[in-house]
């Protein structure tokens, strides 16, 4: 998906996450998240986007929240953490671990920051 593209893609985007059929919805985040890494921070509609993201993280497929978790654990952006936090407390240990696993990643990410280390932006 081309980020010039970001006025149709954005609202296509977010009405596939909004659907119903909790299987839709999985393939619109590895989308939305495919496009966020791609466009990078801050490209328009990236917030809204991830705010739609972050909403996912009380789905009541499990499937959907570890997938949260694991788009969590590959994008910068601090909207993120309210989901983990949220995750990493959920009923199911799958969804518990992804939650873990970006935790530690963004963990990570601040103390390469903090020495001076860049990551790459996404």
């Amino acid at each position: 998906m081309a980020t010039e593209d970001a006025t149709g893609t954005i609202p296509a985007l977010l009405a596939d996450l909004a659907r119903p059929e909790w299987n839709e919805v999985l393939k619109a985040v590895g989308l939305a998240e495919s496009w966020l890494l791609e466009a990078g921070p801050g490209a328009p509609g990236s917030d809204e986007l991830v705010n739609a993201l972050v909403g996912l993280s009380r789905h009541a497929k499990w499937e959907v929240r570890r997938a949260i978790a694991q788009t969590a654990g590959q994008l910068q952006h601090s909207a993120f953490e309210s989901a983990i936090m949220r995750l990493a407390i959920d009923d199911n240990a799958r969804v518990k671990q992804a939650a873990e696993q970006a935790a530690a990643r963004r963990r990570d990410w601040r103390s390469a920051g903090l020495l001076g280390v860049t990551e790459p932006a996404g």
